[in-house]
């Protein structure tokens, strides 16, 4: 029996041995070869974009070159500098900046400057809804002041309130006046952009 675990344990150890002068087992292969992924390949480097490089002045730092791609995408911020495609469609906005007219670059290559002052979309809004309220108010004072003009009486002969219909109706003009006067140069409030 000890004869036989012998003879066993040293068939085992001897087909676990490379016999002298094989040649070494072959490395394992690579993970990409495990997992049947192809090798990643590195991409072309893209050339540098020509076209005229856009100088962007603003009064405002917030104000951003946008060009048109299927919605409006930010460019650059002031000052810019980068060169651009020069048959793409532009404005000036972003944020709460009121955006501006579209415009084109006036030429395919050197430099762009765009000047731009640009207004408050707030600013805007603000504006309008003092212009619609101011109109209201005026409106309400007009009805107001036609109430007190046609003269009513009570049961006893008196006239009824209309000396305060008018006054009334009076202070809503003057007020819906103010306030649309003050709305007015708020709902202008826009941006507006030279291009050199």
């Amino acid at each position: 029996m000890v004869l036989g675990h012998l003879l066993f344990a040293s068939a085992a150890h001897a087909q676990g041995e490379a016999p002298a002068g094989a040649p070494p087992p072959p490395p394992p292969p690579p993970p990409s070869a495990w997992s049947g992924a192809a090798p990643q390949l590195q991409q072309p480097m893209a050339a540098p974009p020509s076209g005229p490089v856009v100088r962007l002045n603003a009064d405002k730092p917030a104000a951003r070159l946008q060009m048109m791609r299927l919605r409006w995408t930010d460019v650059c911020t002031t000052p810019c500098g980068v060169a651009v495609d020069p048959n793409g469609t532009y404005r000036v906005g972003g944020g709460s900046i009121r955006p501006s007219e579209e415009f084109h670059m006036p030429r395919p290559a050197g430099t762009v400057l765009v000047q731009a002052e640009v207004g408050s979309t707030v600013k805007h809004w603000v504006g309008i809804g003092m212009l619609a309220g101011g109109a209201g108010l005026a409106l309400g004072g007009v009805a107001y002041y036609a109430a007190g003009s046609s003269t009513t009486t009570d049961a006893f002969g008196n006239t009824v309130a209309s000396d305060t219909y008018k006054a009334v109706g009076i202070t809503y003009i003057v007020i819906g006046v103010i306030v649309a006067a003050i709305g007015i140069p708020l709902a202008m409030s826009s941006t507006s952009v030279e291009v050199h």
